[in-house]
Parts: C-alpha cells; structure tokens; sequence
C-alpha cells in the first residue's frame, strides 16, 4: 500500500507533471500522517485507515470510514490535483467543494499533499 502524508505550508516549487506523474499516481494511498504547521491548534491526528484511491478514469474515492466517503473526478493541473465534481456517500451530511491541493511525489514514493486546515478530515 502506498502512504501519502498531508502538510498545511506550501512548500514545494511549482512541478510540471507530465504522463508518468498521472501514472505514479494511480491506485489506493493510505494515510500516513497529517502534519498540521499552523499556530491553530487544531489537531488533525484521527487519520486511522483513511485512503485516498486515483483510478485511470480520472476518478477518486477519499474514504475516511463508511459515512464519510467521498468521490469525484480529478486532474492533474500544473503542481496540483484538482478534485471536482465530488459528492458524499451519504448526501445528508452536506456537499463537498472543488479544491485543487498542490502535490510532490517523494523521492521515496511518497505523496505529499499541501491542504489547508485537515479541511478534508
């Protein structure tokens, strides 16, 4: 299983993605961890078993325990993902924006997501 760990600073300079970052992106990452690098306060450690699916089709799953499933589409523009046309699994407990997140893929294979406020979690 892949790992992907999400930062709140924008701290990587801006990536041209070409066909083998569309395919290094492919398939299920679990969340590693969440590092929140504000003066908040705001704690965003409850990250158990959350996963976050790119499927070839440009589509996604976010599933962060079964009433709280996300999906969409995504694509990759410049030094981010966007994702949009998202829908919850359970449409009662609201609607969920477009957002486009800057991305890297580590050296060590890690995605490395720039999200602001664990507005995901």
């Amino acid at each position: 299983m892949k790992y992907f760990t999400i930062f709140t600073l924008l701290l990587f300079n801006c990536n041209c993605f070409s066909q083998s970052d569309i395919s290094k992106l492919l398939g299920k990452w679990k969340i590693e961890k969440v590092i929140n690098s504000t003066d908040s306060g705001v704690s965003c450690n409850a990250v158990s078993n959350y996963t976050l699916t790119f499927n070839k089709d440009f589509t996604y799953t976010f599933d962060a325990g079964p009433e709280v499933i996300t999906t969409g589409k995504w694509k990759l523009e410049g030094n981010k993902i966007n994702f949009f046309d998202n829908k919850l699994s359970d449409a009662t407990k609201g609607t969920v924006a477009n957002h486009a997140y800057i991305y890297k893929i580590m050296k060590d294979g890690r995605l490395v997501i720039d999200e602001y406020m664990c507005s995901e979690l």
